[in-house]
């Protein structure tokens, strides 16, 4: 893993800026386009220990539309999730079972957003020509 610095670990932090996600004080790392937070303590007791090993929090995955939070950040960081699409009671369904969701609400927009259904966040989603990809694990899913 590598630690994010400079000019990627900006990029990172504005695009969690944009969900409404502020991570001041945790440090970023990166491998294979995944994006994990660890505490300062957490990274410098990997370092004391010379351990070579995938450590910290799966926050994202950096791809070309963006930054995808994964499901467990979308909960984690739900009190401050701005950037977010309601879905009702049937796309919420269409969500867990896999299928990609077709949204008015969708026009214009593209990129990524959390989804979100009453006060439950259930993941995140590509948006992109009135339709959302969806990106629910397999093994997450209901049949």
């Amino acid at each position: 893993m590598e630690r994010l610095k400079g000019k990627k670990e900006k990029e990172v932090r504005k695009a969690l800026g944009e969900y409404g996600i502020s991570i001041e004080n945790l440090l970023l790392y990166s491998r294979d386009n995944s994006i994990y937070v660890l505490t300062p303590e957490a990274a410098e007791l990997l370092k004391q220990v010379q351990v070579k090993c995938l450590a910290g929090f799966y926050l994202a995955k950096a791809e070309k539309a963006g930054l995808r939070l994964s499901f467990d950040a979308c909960q984690l960081f739900a009190k401050q999730i701005k950037k977010y699409i309601e879905l009702d009671e049937k796309q919420l369904g269409a969500w867990f079972r896999g299928e990609d969701i077709s949204d008015e609400k969708a026009r214009g927009l593209f990129g990524f957003f959390v989804l979100k259904h009453s006060e439950d966040f259930v993941g995140c989603g590509l948006v992109k020509d009135e339709k959302i990809k969806n990106y629910v694990p397999k093994d997450r899913r209901i049949k």
